[in-house]
Order: C-alpha cells, then structure tokens, then sequence
C-alpha cells in the first residue's frame, strides 16, 4: 500500500476531501436545508453515485420536496444517545414512506447510511460496503462474524473489524506520514478511519482476482447490445424490484458475479445460490 501511494493519492484522496468538504458546509439547522444538504455531499463521488447506484439523487429530491423531514431523520441517524440499529431503520423507514407509494427505490442502503455516518462522526465510523469487509476479512483470516443479512448489526460488526485493522495500522508511522498529507483545515483523520478503509479497499482490489470460475465471452455470450440490456432492464415485468436490487448488487462486485458468488457475498452462505439462480 505505501508503494503504491502516489496512485493512491491520484485515485482515492476523493475520500477525505470529501469529509472535509462535508465539515466545511454542513448545517442541521439551516434554513436552506435542501442546498445545503446537496453541497455537503457534493464531493462523495462513487460512494453515493455510481452506475444502478443513487442515493445521492434521492437523498436530494427527498429533501427538496420535504426539507424538514429529511433534516428529522437525519437528526434521528446523527443522535448518539438513540440506539444504533433504531436510528438506522427509523432513516430508512423515513424514505420507505416516502418512495414507495411512488414505486420508487430511495437506496438507503447500510452503505450509503455508513457514508452520511462517518462524514459526521468520521473518528468513529467507517464507510461501510458487505463485499468489502468479506473480502478482507478473509483475506486477514480473522475471526469475526461475516454473514450478511442487510441489518445494521452486520455493520457494526464490520466497524468492530475495522476498528483492529486501525490499531495495527497505527503503529506504521511511515504510513502514519503519509496520511498526514491528506491533512485538511477542517479534517485531519488524526484516528486513521479513513485511511484505514481506503486501506480495505486496497486489499480488496488485490484480492478480486481470487475468485471461482467464471466464464468467458465465448463459453457464455447473450449477444444482446447495450441498448437492449437498458430496454429489458427499463421493463417492469422484465426487471422487477427485487431483480434491479440483485442487479444493483452485481454492480457492487464491479459488475460481474456467478450466482454462488452472490449468494455467499450478500446472503453469507453459498449453498443458498439457487436463489439468485432462479431469478436470473
């Protein structure tokens, strides 16, 4: 990782500058609360927009037509006295009756929910992606439980992990250095947080190549253009809710996945792939 730092600094600073942007803008109280909200997460890149992918877009049009709802629930998620998990599904809720009368997904997802998390409280959380944290959890071989069943005690349980990394990490004070150059005015990452995720996605890129099986373009070819996939997709009794959510969640695996792969990814257990194998 510390070799390959200067790329890091190329690709991935996004990280915390966006924390500082966030520090720099955010307001719970203000009274233009819908622009405000927008700017603050203006510099979240990827993490809250990406192909299939946005919360982003629906967290700000949520907060255009109901300002002081979404600055409720917000102020819901951000209360440390509340517990987690609560804060978690009453934000999530919030949206949920929001979209849905709408046929609408809002994308509130464990991710995005850890993304607003640590851009608040950025010395406690970690942005937070299931595929991720497997993928190092295994590669460390520690021993934490990694089943992924879509509740925010998976999450914790991927900050708890996160939280050990962080202490090893601490004791390289070259790498401690160099972070330092990624010292804002208003965001230091003086816990490391995250430099330690950035870290976890970096041994999770090594590691993508570690997988199963998967077939070539000339063992498996649909021959179906890019136009078409939009148009199936588009189509409701193609792709229903439940199958852009397993679509959504081939994406988060850079877009390719067998259906054993999904299944272990985000139901924690390979065995159960013929759910994925029926939808497909």
């Amino acid at each position: 990782y510390k070799a390959d730092f200067a790329t890091r600094d190329k690709e991935e600073r996004y990280k915390w500058q966006a924390v500082g942007t966030y520090k720099k803008i955010w307001d719970i109280d203000t009274e233009s609360f819908a622009p405000m909200l927008k700017a603050a997460f203006k510099d979240t890149s990827n993490l809250l927009r990406s192909v299939n992918y946005f919360p982003y877009k629906m967290i700000t049009k949520f907060a255009e037509e109901e300002p002081e709802t979404v600055r409720l629930l917000f102020k819901t998620l951000y209360n440390e006295e509340l517990p987690f998990e609560e804060r978690c599904s009453r934000f999530q809720d919030g949206f949920n009756e929001y979209y849905k009368p709408q046929n609408l997904r809002h994308y509130q997802d464990l991710h995005a929910i850890s993304v607003y998390l640590t851009c608040e409280y950025p010395e406690k959380y970690y942005i937070y992606q299931y595929a991720i944290y497997d993928t190092n959890v295994k590669a460390l071989k520690a021993e934490y439980l990694i089943k992924a069943n879509g509740k925010p005690e998976t999450m914790i349980e991927g900050f708890r992990f996160y939280d050990a990394v962080r202490d090893e990490l601490a004791k390289d004070t070259e790498l401690v250095r160099l972070n330092n150059k990624y010292s804002l005015e208003n965001y230091k990452d003086e816990n490391l947080n995250t430099l330690t995720i950035d870290v976890g996605f970096f041994i999770y890129k090594k590691n993508e190549d570690n997988v199963t099986w998967f077939p070539s373009i000339k063992e498996y070819n649909p021959e179906i253009t890019v136009e078409e996939w939009k148009e199936l997709y588009n189509d409701n009794e193609v792709f229903d809710s439940d199958s852009k959510q397993l679509m959504n969640e081939m994406m988060l695996m850079d877009g390719k996945a067998t259906c054993s792969q999904l299944a272990e990814k985000f139901l924690g257990d390979k065995s159960k792939f013929s759910i994925y194998n029926n939808k497909f």
